[in-house]
């Protein structure tokens, strides 16, 4: 879930209306190379403070789980232990957890990975109206199946995000138990600070490259029209000069 959480704000900067908003873009491919490499930092620290808790609490046949995307889900419940809701309890919470995520991070990542393909071949615009921004895909790009399908998998991924943000909240106010899991921007600790820090550091650094990148073509540019305008005046002044020399 974490990799699909920071490649939709990664990919935020490489939206047709991002060089116009932002003053830069980044392609949709390296925006999600990006977000792969921030996942895999994150994902190193978190594998091994579950890995630290489920040998504090001697489960040592589930300490294999830490380490795999979606397993580690399962292993975060079993830490937790049973959720109480009144009269209700939840015994395996780590199971329902964990196929939530999977049908999230399937309908979230179907979204993003065929925007990302549109956005790296072009096939999307953005107008500007009554000083608000929009963007669509052109004309022929979308067929009716495609069209229902994004917007069905964007409506569930909305659904479980809402369904996150509760259990945030719940695990705020005591009524779910604190495994560990760190909200971006929100949550205190060393580790958490550190990677997020190393994330905009990362975008910070495409941001400056892709500068660069600028000023170094619109020096050649430059250098181009000055050395066309110089070939221009040379060749005016040989033309008004020959009649002189005749």
């Amino acid at each position: 879930m974490e990799f699909i959480e920071l490649a939709g704000f990664i990919l935020q900067f490489s939206y047709p209306y991002a060089k116009t908003v932002y003053g830069f873009s980044i392609d949709a491919y390296i925006a999600l190379i990006v977000a792969g490499g921030v996942f895999l930092a994150l994902h190193a620290c978190k594998a091994a403070a579950l890995f630290i808790m489920a040998k504090k609490q001697g489960k040592k046949k589930l300490l294999w789980c830490a380490f795999l995307p979606f397993a580690n889900t399962f292993l975060i419940g079993e830490l937790g232990g049973e959720v109480k809701f009144g009269n209700l309890r939840l015994k395996h919470v780590g199971v329902v957890a964990m196929l939530a995520e999977l049908v999230f991070v399937a309908c979230r990542g179907f979204v993003l990975g065929y925007y990302a393909y549109a956005f790296h071949n072009g096939l999307t615009y953005f107008e500007v109206e009554n000083n608000m921004i929009g963007w669509g895909f052109n004309e022929g790009v979308l067929t009716d199946g495609m069209y229902t399908a994004l917007n069905a998998c964007e409506i569930a991924g909305y659904i479980l995000s809402f369904v996150v943000i509760i259990a945030f909240i719940f695990v705020n106010i005591g009524i779910l138990p604190v495994t560990g899991q760190t909200l971006p921007m929100i949550s205190r600790g060393g580790t958490a600070l550190i990677i997020m820090n190393c994330a905009f550091g990362i975008i910070l650094s495409v941001n400056r490259t892709i500068e660069i990148k600028d000023l170094k073509l619109k020096a050649e540019k430059e250098e181009t029209t000055c050395s066309t305008e110089s070939s221009s005046a040379e060749e005016a002044r040989e033309a008004t000069s020959f009649p002189h020399s005749r």
